[in-house]
C-alpha cells in the first residue's frame, strides 16, 4: 500500500506492506535515525 506522510516538512509517498513496521520502511528510505519504541505489547509486573 502507499502511505502519504510529512517528513521534515516535506510531503512523501512511501510503499509499505501491511505487515511491515513503519520504522523499518523509513530506514529503507534513508531515514536512519528512526528508533523503534516498545515492540512487544505485553508489559509485565514483577513483585
Amino acid at each position: 500500500m502507499i502511505i502519504k506522510c510529512t517528513i521534515n516538512n516535506k510531503e512523501k509517498e512511501l510503499s509499505i506492506r501491511p505487515d511491515d513496521f513503519l520504522a523499518d520502511t523509513l530506514r529503507e528510505n534513508g531515514y536512519v535515525s528512526v528508533k523503534k519504541g516498545v515492540i512487544q505489547a505485553h508489559v509485565g509486573y514483577v513483585q
